[in-house]
């Protein structure tokens, strides 16, 4: 009986192991990367993680480090956000990500359509912004990297997917380029055409 009795302890024993070890393992959620854009000059690419959404720009073929100052003598990059997915530029729930051209800190604005944002500070918001010169695994010369965190219940109510647009600002050669190209006839913030994300 004593027997038995020791033999199930260890049997409960190594099923309670084996029972914390996935618990631990399905607590630690598995990053999954979607890539955004991909060419000679930008990559971008977004990982989720954890409650959070890391979206990350490169500018890979400049070796330049023009991440800090005021634009247009400073690289930049603004994120466009459809959280409602609809294709619309709404004043409300639509947003833009970008940097303050003053302090180079986080912007969080809302739309008024089209052509026009509230201007930073609008609300209040937890994404986190850096903007660095450094390498990556894209490149082994250091290079302007912009990073936003986002927690993706702020971004990604239906924990579904984004529709996003990418507007990066190289100081080096004075270019502008929108990700995906602006439609015709459409204002800057225009979401006609968007880079779609699923998860």
């Amino acid at each position: 009986m004593s027997r038995f009795f020791r033999g199930g302890s260890l049997a409960i024993f190594a099923v309670g192991f084996v029972l914390l070890f996935s618990i631990e393992a399905f607590s630690q959620e598995a990053a999954v990367r979607r890539s955004l854009v991909k060419n000679k000059e930008h990559i971008a690419y977004i990982d989720r993680a954890n409650g959070k959404l890391t979206l990350v720009v490169e500018f890979i073929n400049d070796f330049s480090d023009e991440t800090k100052g005021r634009p247009p003598a400073r690289d930049f990059v603004w994120i466009g956000l459809d959280i409602n997915r609809n294709k619309t530029s709404d004043s409300g729930p639509d947003a833009i990500f970008s940097s303050d051209s003053a302090t180079n800190t986080l912007c969080a604005q809302t739309l008024y359509g089209e052509q026009a944002t509230s201007g930073c500070g609008a609300f209040v918001s937890t994404t986190t912004y850096e903007a660095s010169f450094k390498a990556t695994e894209a490149q082994s010369r250091p290079h302007p990297v912009f990073t936003f965190v986002f927690d993706e219940r702020e971004i990604m109510p239906d924990g579904k997917g984004l529709n996003l647009i990418i507007r990066v600002h190289s100081a080096d050669v004075g270019m502008v380029v929108n990700y995906p190209e602006r439609a015709p006839g459409k204002g800057m913030y225009s979401f006609a055409k968007t880079i779609n994300v699923k998860f």
